[in-house]
């Protein structure tokens, strides 16, 4: 677990959808200590079909 990431790059609260996508898109890159959450997944694969 990259703990300074972590520490640095908090989800913001009352996160909008766009911003958790963004969040966790970037997590992946720099951590990726768990994976997407599946509620997640399918929205992400729908913006990459537009």
């Amino acid at each position: 677990m990259n703990k300074l990431w972590h520490a640095e790059n908090r989800m913001p609260a009352k996160a909008t959808l766009e911003q958790r996508i963004q969040w966790h898109k970037e997590h992946q890159e720099h951590c990726a200590c768990r994976e997407v959450p599946k509620s997640l997944l399918a929205y992400i694969k729908i913006k990459k079909l537009k």
